[in-house]
């Protein structure tokens, strides 16, 4: 019988040494429009930015309801009790036991090993709990830092693909990881 991977019926909270990620709550939307409407961290995501706290109530509502939809878990990563960044599973296909990996974080809380301790979390809690059979990952060519993070959580790289996603009227090109149990 072909591996299947369930959604869990709620998201549940993970912990690491420093990091507590849980659910997305309504506070949340001051912390999304501080990682989103930073420029320097949409410079490598394809949105645009969340300038108003309407646009903050409308991206906390789409991450709220990712489970409710069958797309995936996400979690509100915070640090000492301050929200920091975000973490997923996405594109999530139960038939084939596969995911995507992402995560954002805060321009402040870069370089401090935060992505990778959140990310592992999530990437363990998919594989050993769910039972994930493979995870993937896109990151923006000229995003090395997101390449390094994926890469110290045993995800290789299998290319650089320039498909139909355009942003700000250019080409992007994806690099392409995977990790396969």
């Amino acid at each position: 019988m072909p591996a299947r991977a369930e959604l869990p019926a709620a998201v549940p909270v993970l912990t690491t040494g420093r990091l507590i990620l849980r659910p997305f709550e309504p506070d949340d939307q001051s912390g999304l429009r501080a990682i989103y409407g930073d420029p320097e961290v949409l410079r490598h995501l394809a949105m645009y930015p969340v300038r108003s706290a309407q646009d903050a109530a409308r991206l906390y509502r789409n991450y709220a309801r990712s489970l409710s939809v069958g797309d995936g878990l996400r979690w509100a990563v915070t640090l000492q009790g301050e929200m920091v960044g975000c973490c997923a599973l996405l594109s999530w296909n139960t038939e084939t036991a596969c995911a995507q990996l992402s995560y954002e974080f805060v321009r402040a809380g870069w370089g401090q090993g935060l992505a990778t301790e959140a990310a592992g979390a999530v990437l363990r809690y998919g594989l050993e709990v769910l039972g994930l059979r493979q995870v993937e990952a896109w990151t923006m060519l000229e995003n090395s830092a997101s390449q390094r993070v994926l890469e110290k959580l045993g995800l290789r790289p299998l290319g650089v693909f320039q498909g139909p996603l355009r942003w700000r009227g250019r080409p992007c090109k994806l690099k392409l990881y995977r990790l396969t149990r």
